[in-house]
C-alpha cells in the first residue's frame, strides 16, 4: 500500500523535481508556504 501512496505522490509531483533532494527541498517550501 506504501508503495501505491509513493507511485501516487510521485505522479503529483512537479515534472522537473528528479532527485531525492530536489524533493525533499520541495516538501520543506511547500510546508512553509501552507503556514
Amino acid at each position: 500500500a506504501a508503495a501505491e501512496i509513493f507511485k501516487y505522490c510521485l505522479g503529483k509531483l512537479p515534472y522537473h523535481i528528479k532527485t531525492t533532494e530536489e524533493l525533499i527541498n520541495f516538501t520543506k517550501t511547500a510546508r512553509i508556504k501552507q503556514k
